[in-house]
């Protein structure tokens, strides 16, 4: 569950003050989908920042899973990224050298998970995602979607089975 109260971002550019989020007050429970659009400078990129813990709001309340994460340190907020938010970004961002079942099990190398454990995930998502017969392949020997997939089936790894 993700619940926004009275969130506020202000960046300072300049002389100006550029309001990028102004008392955003929203929730998402577990399972929803949400797409997040606008114009260009609405406050799309700040909010997504903020949802993943990679910026903090100047003002206002983030529960992540009953966690108030706005108090939480530059460490504890690391822990909670890792643990509870994927990332899909625009260009994939896969490393070049790992194949993509290695890329999808980064996350749980990286978190320290049992390799018994980590390969029996990623050969859960590889299949849901239907890329077991790529599995060994490297991103250069993927097509566009596949390497779509790659990146998404990264940012689910960390998440139980559905």
């Amino acid at each position: 569950m993700i619940a926004l109260r009275d969130l506020w971002r202000t960046y300072h550019v300049g002389d100006s003050d550029v309001h990028a989020l102004r008392d955003v007050t929203l929730e998402i429970s577990k399972g929803d989908y949400l797409a997040v659009m606008g114009p260009s400078g609405s406050g799309k990129s700040t909010l997504l920042n903020v949802l993943g813990l990679l910026d903090r709001p100047d003002s206002g309340s983030y529960r992540l899973d009953d966690v108030e994460t706005t108090t939480l340190t530059e460490e504890k907020r690391a822990a909670l990224r890792r643990n509870h938010v994927g990332f899909v970004f625009q260009a994939f961002h896969l490393v070049p050298r790992l194949t993509a079942a290695d890329n999808i099990g980064l996350p749980m190398m990286l978190a320290g998970a049992d390799p018994r454990a980590r390969g029996a995930r990623v050969s859960e998502v590889l299949e849901s995602l239907d890329l077991l017969p790529r599995a060994q392949h490297r991103p250069d020997q993927l097509s566009g979607g596949q390497r779509q997939r790659v990146a998404i089936g990264r940012a689910i790894v960390m998440q139980p089975a559905l």
